[in-house]
């Protein structure tokens, strides 16, 4: 795996009633967990999605970093395989070392709430938490939000 960003890091997701594109097992897991923390009403916290919208998901820039760092931690726990780097190569040093080490700490291929556990647990220790997407770390934000949506 190559952890330089390039074009083909870009994957596009079209579903219409009549017409699916699906691209890549790990990122439509990671863009079904955008969308299961959105739906779930049941969660909360860094499990819950950052949307300022109820109708669509809309994440603030503010937010942005700890949405998909929190997304990626539970796409890595849910997924058995080795996951995507792409959030990786935003925080300095050796991003597969650094996706290989969260995805030790998650244990991959857990399911539900197991998953869900497994990034609460060691959120403070995952390398992910650093990801900084230009308007700050997504550990302060996560840990500044002590929201009960």
């Amino acid at each position: 795996m190559d952890c330089k960003r390039s074009i083909e890091d870009v994957h596009l997701i079209i579903h219409t009633s009549s017409f699916a594109i699906l691209v890549a097992d790990k990122t439509v897991t990671h863009e079904l967990v955008h969308l299961i923390r959105f739906l779930d009403s049941k969660r909360k916290g860094l499990l819950k999605s950052r949307s300022i919208s109820k109708q669509r998901l809309a994440v603030p820039y503010e937010h942005l970093a700890e949405e998909e760092a929190a997304t990626t931690a539970e796409t890595l726990a849910r997924i058995s395989d080795e996951g995507s780097g792409s959030y990786y190569t935003y925080i300095d040093g050796d991003c597969r070392l650094m996706m290989f080490q969260d995805k030790q700490k998650l244990k991959g291929g857990l399911k539900g709430k197991r998953a869900q556990k497994a990034v609460v647990e060691n959120w403070h220790e995952l390398n992910i938490r650093h990801l900084d997407l230009g308007h700050g770390k997504a550990e302060k934000r996560a840990s500044k939000s002590k929201r009960k949506r």
